[in-house]
């Protein structure tokens, strides 16, 4: 009896044993270059290029008869490149951007034997920007200042007259950024410019005041930080 009771402690015993000795489960392979998932970075400078629509308008009052007013829309395409870097801190995301646009958006009266068009040449801003990051997606805002050009040309059978004038601006917008991979991202936003009156334009007795929406798409890409 006594020896039965050993003979199953013996067998209990070694079982645990035994189970070590036995060889492991099948392991799937690690690919070769593995990384393990991490959420994406945003801390980094980068160069891109963007283009897109401008909607503006344009209001002109006569300085020596005010109530002589008028306004018109200039439509166009706008286009060019920025310039920017970012930092992050948990989901929140710092950045700073410089951008130059050439901007198509222009409008052609014509009255009588004279054909005017007014037309917006260029902005360029620098801008903080300020948002979220879920992974991959950043959602921003942004805010800053600039310049731009704004022109006119008058033309008749009897000859032409340009003028022009250079402009501070202010700019504020929203936008969504999506990296695509580690060097390059792509983003969609809004951005709202206004010069405030401009007095004196082109040296004639006019105020003019523009404000501008422009949306637009851009890529960017990220150098290394």
């Amino acid at each position: 009896m006594y020896r039965a009771g050993l003979i199953v402690a013996a067998l209990v015993l070694a079982t645990p044993a035994a189970a070590a000795d036995l060889p492991a489960g099948p392991v799937a392979p690690v690919p070769a270059g593995y990384v393990p998932y991490q959420n994406y970075n945003w801390s980094s400078v980068y160069i891109g290029g963007n283009a897109g629509y401008g909607f503006a308008t344009a209001s002109v009052t006569d300085n020596f008869f005010p109530f002589f007013t008028s306004s018109e829309n200039l439509n166009g395409f706008i286009g060019g490149g920025q310039i920017g870097a970012n930092y992050q801190i948990g989901a929140l995301v710092f950045g700073i951007e410089g951008d130059f646009d050439a901007s198509n958006q222009s409008k052609t009266t014509t009255v009588g034997i004279v054909t005017e068009t007014d037309k917006i040449n260029w902005i360029g801003t620098v801008r903080g920007r300020v948002g979220a990051a879920y992974d991959r997606w950043f959602f921003y805002g942004t805010a800053g200042g600039g310049e731009g050009k704004f022109s006119a040309n008058l033309s008749s059978p009897f000859g032409s007259l340009n003028v022009s004038q250079t402009h501070a601006v202010w700019a504020a917008g929203a936008g969504l950024e999506v990296g695509i991979n580690d060097y390059l991202t792509a983003r969609i936003e809004y951005l709202y410019f206004a010069t405030g009156d401009m007095s004196s334009f082109g040296g004639f007795p006019i105020t003019v005041n523009v404000q501008d929406n422009v949306i637009r798409g851009g890529l960017n890409l990220r150098l290394p930080y």
